[in-house]
């Protein structure tokens, strides 16, 4: 239904609305374990896209999940494989880094330009364990931090599209360099 969307936040209230399970698993601890980590494991050995989550909590009290939605190459190659007859141009398949078709074109149609995050491309290339480990603050740290470096480097007049992907860039850098 979105297959150009990368990253989605949603309250715990949101998700558990749109999944029709108001009045089960009272226990976060019960939704984790046999919604999120089972449809997880499911995307991952069966999809063409797979998720990763942040839980973002106050007073350890979970408030809003945050989902980063990745490409699963394995099963996508394996899909091709097993239909050499399928094209190339799938919606949701990227080419050269950009969305060809779906809604990200749409989008990108409308708006001349796509819609690019720095902080969801620098989360979306992140593993469970790393996503767990860092907090919201963190990545506002890391991403001031590569903005001010990008601005300071780059000549007036370029795109947001440009400096938010050259933010993401700098921020995986800054990430590959602190201990």
């Amino acid at each position: 239904m979105r297959q150009d969307l990368r990253h989605l936040s949603l309250s715990v209230e949101d998700l558990r609305r749109q999944l029709s399970i108001e009045n089960k698993y009272s226990k976060f601890s019960d939704l984790k374990r046999s919604v999120l980590e089972q449809a997880r494991e499911e995307l991952k050995e069966k999809a063409d896209i797979y998720f990763t989550y942040r839980i973002n909590r106050i007073n350890n009290s979970p408030q809003s999940i945050d989902f980063f939605i990745h490409d699963n190459e394995p099963v996508i190659q394996e899909i091709l494989d097993g239909n050499e007859s399928m094209p190339d141009t799938l919606p949701g398949r990227r080419e050269n880094g950009r969305e060809e078709s779906g809604a990200g074109a749409e989008e990108t149609a409308r708006s001349g330009s796509p819609n690019v995050d720095a902080k969801g491309l620098f989360l979306s290339d992140r593993d469970q364990e790393e996503i767990r480990s860092l907090d919201q603050s963190q990545v506002e740290d890391l991403y001031e931090k590569a903005k001010r470096q990008v601005i300071r480097e780059e000549e007036g007049g370029s795109s947001d599209v440009y400096l938010e992907s050259m933010i993401a860039s700098r921020m995986e850098k800054l990430w590959s360099e602190s201990p």
